[in-house]
């Protein structure tokens, strides 16, 4: 039986359990610091023949002195790597730039750094690839791939231990149209907020009887660093805001949910936008996006210009997508957890 094809990895999440699931025993991660990661590949293969490293999420943390030290010490891990024939991976989820930059100057560098070493670069789509050609010239002459994500089947998880959870039945029965934006907070997050205020501020004054619906931890930060915005949002009555836990699938089963808001100003894709999809949910971004482009090509969803929304024609187009289901048969066709485990595995498939 052929050793499936090992990458270390220095995180360990959803994505990569899911691609390795997909490989039918052809991939596997193991996850280990940066350190030790180091001191493996140097005493390889006395501590296990492993085939490649990834890089994912170079995002910056608060203190310099931690991003300096990880620069220099993930310099060493790739030259070793290149030394003892190790593939690096750099897969570039944020083809432009990285969801949190607090140092520009040295977030720039260990890009670099890694591109200048990696020997295949992945990003989340076909479409971006000419994208990384020209704003990664770093990796002109490296091989860029799609990695794809893909159909994800939905449960309810269990709540996580201390958290409370969200009183879904607050939200209002009988409405014609719901809208959800059920996210996690970070800074690249915030024109998807914009996006769902200009709806909601759009469908109160053409009097449409619609409900968005705002949640997860993003509430949260927002009652707590912002409190007049808090109140404020709790004032417009077509929003509800929901604090606690809740996940997508709940609000869907609860039949208050037809579309999510889905808007980044980066180059990069969302595991939301493919929970959407798998749940058969259409999704509402903004027009001059990658996203909004994305979900356009893919007859997933609708983009449109905050200044001049057609809320009512808006929702038409999202009612319309989630009765064909053929749809989202067909994104699947293009877009699966096997295709992105070739592509880990170093394969380009058709």
């Amino acid at each position: 039986m052929t050793a499936p094809y090992t990458i270390i990895s220095f995180i360990s999440d959803f994505k990569q359990m899911k691609w390795q699931q997909a490989s039918n025993g052809d991939l596997a991660f193991r996850k280990l610091s940066r350190d030790t990661t180091l001191f493996t590949l140097l005493m390889m293969p006395l501590l296990g023949r492993y085939d490649a490293v990834i890089f994912r999420y170079l995002n910056d943390s608060h203190n310099i002195a931690g991003i300096l030290r990880r620069l220099l010490v993930e310099t060493l891990i790739c030259a070793v790597a290149k030394s003892r024939g190790v593939d690096v991976i750099w897969f570039a989820h944020n083809v432009d730039r990285e969801s949190t930059v607090r140092y520009p100057s040295l977030n720039t560098l260990r890009r670099k750094m890694i591109g200048r070493f990696t020997n295949r670069v992945l990003v989340t789509d076909v479409s971006l690839i000419p994208e990384a050609r020209k704003l990664l010239p770093v990796a002109a002459a490296t091989p860029i791939l799609a990695c794809t994500f893909g159909h994800m089947e939905i449960r309810i998880e269990k709540p996580v231990k201390g958290r409370p959870d969200a009183d879904i039945d607050s939200v209002p029965e009988g409405k014609s149209f719901y809208v959800a934006s059920v996210n996690n907070w970070t800074d690249k997050k915030r024109p998807e907020f914009d996006l769902l205020l200009s709806l909601s501020r759009k469908a109160l004054a053409d009097n449409l009887d619609d409900c968005f619906i705002i949640a997860g931890p993003q509430t949260i930060k927002i009652r707590d660093t912002d409190p007049a915005l808090y109140e404020q949002l709790k004032s417009i009555p077509n929003i509800c805001l929901l604090e606690g836990e809740v996940q997508l699938k709940q609000l869907v089963d609860a039949g208050k949910c037809h579309a999510i808001v889905k808007s980044y100003t980066d180059m990069s894709l969302s595991l939301t936008l493919f929970q959407a999809c798998s749940l058969g949910l259409a999704i509402i971004s903004e027009q001059g996006t990658f996203m909004g482009a994305f979900i356009e090509n893919n007859n997933v969803g609708v983009s449109i210009d905050p200044d001049s929304i057609d809320i009512a024609q808006t929702q038409a187009t999202c009612l319309e997508i989630i009765k064909d289901s053929s749809n989202f048969t067909r994104f699947f066709s293009h877009y699966s957890w096997e295709r992105g485990a070739a592509v880990l595995c170093g394969k380009n498939p058709a």
